[in-house]
């Protein structure tokens, strides 16, 4: 009887330790079957993980990549749509205000000058643009606008022309407001900080420039051009028609050229663009191959596997049934 107890305790321990293998095996395989990936990369690979590991760190890389380009994606498209709008503001105003001034065409002369306040303040406000909490024209000082209110602005140009009295004048406190290092520009309009001294990486050996700011010379010389009418508008040199006429038909060629400048300012962002989208295609062309290659090295052959899961399965329940027909034959033996 004793001898009897004994061999049945190590029959036992033999079925626990059989149940609990296939159990493992059922679970792996299971795993392995749903994922289609290998649960024992070391076995798969022979223990040499530097292939894996190189795939991985490249897709970690061009997923660091992805999330840049996100960011500066929108702040482009943005900083574009902005620049388009600036565009269509100027229009033809400085055409038309050029027309008017040199055929003498008062009423038409006054009818453009009518609107160079709302111009200047649209423009104004196309500059304090943001996108994501992120100022577009505003340099390294991302969170807050570019430019002081167009009525700050307008208020500290029309105090420093006060005293102008000819055009000669006027354009030269003009001049000296937005363009002299410390002038009302720099300290009265301009809130935002330099603009970033590097460019942007958004892929290997591919990288875009900072966009302007509104501190650049094309931005203050169309703001200037822009302020200008709007002060003649205002009642500027009403005591010398001459120079007032004069400073009009300048202001008109400024905005016509700036214009221009927008444009060309634009052409340079549709390049940053077009690098954008050729990074995002080479990408996701690298991607691609690198997750087919990981996927040679880690996935598995689902039949292979189905049917190995099959036979573990069909295994438990084999030790299930011999199992418990042992434990019939010893409560047999037991009871007589």
């Amino acid at each position: 009887m004793q001898f009897s107890s004994l061999g049945n305790l190590a029959q036992s321990l033999i079925s626990r330790q059989q149940n609990a293998s296939l159990k493992s095996e059922l679970a792996r395989l299971t795993s392995e079957l749903v994922t289609g990936k290998t649960s024992d990369l070391g076995k798969r690979t022979g223990g040499d993980f530097a292939p894996s590991a190189s795939i991985t760190r490249e897709l970690e890389l061009q997923d660091a990549y992805s999330l840049v380009r996100a960011e500066v994606k929108p702040r482009l498209d943005a900083t574009q749509g902005a620049l388009e709008a600036i565009q269509n503001t100027v229009g033809s105003f400085g055409t038309d205000l050029l027309a008017a001034t040199t055929l003498d065409q008062s009423g038409a002369v006054s009818a453009q000058l009518a609107t160079s306040r709302e111009k200047f303040d649209a423009v104004v406000s196309y500059l304090n643009s943001s996108v994501g909490g992120v100022s577009l024209f505003a340099g390294t000082e991302i969170d807050g606008a570019a430019l002081a209110s167009s009525d700050d602005i307008l208020a500290s140009l029309t105090a420093a022309t006060a005293t102008a009295t000819t055009g000669p004048d006027f354009e030269a406190a003009m001049n000296d407001w937005f363009f002299s290092a410390g002038g009302g520009f720099e300290t009265d309009a301009y809130q935002g900080g330099p603009i970033a001294a590097q460019n942007t990486q958004i892929g290997p050996n591919t990288s875009v420039k900072p966009t302007l700011t509104a501190d650049a010379d094309e931005i203050r010389q169309l703001l200037k051009d822009l302020a200008s009418v709007v002060l003649i508008s205002e009642g500027a040199l009403t005591a010398d028609p001459s120079g007032r006429d004069d400073i009009l038909i300048a202001a008109s060629e400024g905005l016509i050229n700036g214009r221009s400048d927008i444009i060309d300012i634009q052409a340079n962002i549709g390049l940053s663009q077009e690098a954008l989208e050729t990074a995002e295609a080479r990408s996701a062309a690298i991607v691609l191959s690198l997750t087919e290659a990981q996927s040679r090295i880690t996935s598995v052959d689902t039949y292979e596997v189905a049917s190995r899961l099959e036979e573990v399965q069909l295994g438990l329940e084999s030790l299930y049934l011999i199992t418990a027909k042992t434990s019939r034959l010893n409560l047999t033996e037991y009871l007589r």
